[in-house]
């Protein structure tokens, strides 16, 4: 069902839900027309009409979020439109990925079965499963799910990702090479994917293998940084120090220091290493 049919659909008993309704569609018209500050000014209108207008939550907190990261208020929001309506699936699920953002893994996942009660065979669901049984120690069901995210949204590349990280941490090394294999097969257009498998060639030696992988992800993102990363560190294995030190550098311009402190340290060591032999 469409935006649209669903702000249609909700019910008109009065004239706060009226007007709440006409801001609602406002904010969907900007939204579509590419004025996102007005459609989260709309959105948040609509909320202020009519507090128990559960759609008008929903997308006050997906704009907030994904177009503004105000994390804040996407949490109050989203929080808010589970409360009114705990039977809409994507509700539980974007409310779940903000817990799981936050690190309440836990919470994230009482969220997401209940989702999963209403929708047995949503595969993101499954994945977001997965990614907190995983974050709270539970790797051999994380994995379960996560199989099943797969099998249920096979060109869902992030449930691949997921997965073949975890192997790879697990020292299951040919079962993320053939994971993530799997992934660049069903997920074609991925810089993830590619990459991703990339790193798993590396961990089982197939160094050649792993820079056409690398490439593979910086031809569909070019400012893909771990691809940059790992294309640099694996040319600089391979001996092109010039090739290594152009990608750390791109890398390095790119990369946000507090997040990446780990590979930025690293990045910085081989480029300042490579200026003091030459």
């Amino acid at each position: 069902m469409s935006v649209l049919a669903l702000a249609s659909a909700a019910p008109t008993c009065d004239a706060k839900r009226t007007d709440s309704l006409r801001a609602l569609s406002e904010g969907m018209k900007h939204y579509a027309e590419g004025r996102r500050s007005q459609a989260l000014g709309d959105f948040t209108e609509a909320t202020v009409i009519d507090e128990t207008n559960d759609l008008a939550h929903y997308y006050t907190g997906l704009v907030a979020l994904h177009q503004f990261k105000d994390m804040g208020a996407a949490r109050r929001h989203l929080k808010k439109a589970v409360e009114l309506d705990p039977q809409q699936v994507e509700y539980q699920y974007q409310y779940a990925a903000i817990l799981q953002a936050d690190g309440a893994h836990k919470s994230a996942l009482a969220h997401l079965r209940t989702a999963l009660t209403h929708n047995p065979k949503h595969g993101q669901v499954k994945y977001r499963i997965g990614v907190s049984l995983r974050a709270t120690g539970e790797s051999q069901l994380a994995a379960q799910s996560l199989d099943e995210a797969i099998r249920l949204a096979p060109r869902f590349d992030k449930a691949y990702v997921e997965l073949g990280d975890l192997y790879l941490g697990a020292g299951f090394r040919p079962e993320a090479v053939q994971v993530l294999a799997n992934c660049t097969q069903n997920a074609p257009s991925s810089a993830e994917c590619q990459n991703e498998y990339g790193r798993a060639l590396m961990a089982t030696g197939q160094r050649v293998g792993a820079i056409q992988a690398f490439a593979q992800a910086l031809n569909r993102q070019p400012d893909h940084l771990g691809a940059l990363f790992n294309m640099g560190m694996a040319q600089r294995d391979e001996g092109d120090l010039a090739e290594a030190e152009a990608y750390l550098k791109q890398y390095l311009a790119g990369a946000d220091r507090r997040l990446e402190a780990d590979r930025v340290s690293a990045a910085e060591q081989v480029v300042s290493g490579m200026a003091a032999t030459q």
